[in-house]
């Protein structure tokens, strides 16, 4: 904790999260919120969030007070693609959402240390 806050002095954030709205990223948001580290919570919109989650991330974000950048895509695309690896016995139906979701993650992250 001691080198991310460290790292971060001077910036916006310490750190980049996911946040979907699940016990796991809400926990972790709790998390650097106690620990006094300053996330920029990131949720991946791939067209499958349920209403609970949706709530969940509102309220994560207020009652934390955090930023939050969502990242959507074409819902139709992802669905063909998750269709394609359905369709081709691929044991990791999620192997396109979490590659998605890092490739989000970096994009934002770049974008953020070029305007510093």
């Amino acid at each position: 904790m001691k080198k991310i806050k460290e790292d971060g002095k001077g910036k916006q954030y310490d750190v980049i999260m996911g946040l979907s709205g699940g016990v796991d990223s809400t926990y972790l948001a709790l998390k650097c919120k106690e620990w006094g580290i300053r996330p920029l919570a990131v949720h991946f919109d791939n067209g499958w969030n349920s209403e609970l989650a949706v709530k969940n991330i509102e309220n994560i974000v207020r009652k934390l007070s955090l930023d939050l950048y969502t990242y959507v895509i074409n819902w139709e695309e992802f669905r063909d693609l998750q269709i394609a690896y359905f369709k081709a016995s691929v044991i990791d139906i999620e192997v396109p959402t979490d590659h998605a979701i890092f490739a989000a993650m970096y994009k934002l992250a770049v974008r953020i240390i070029s305007n510093m």
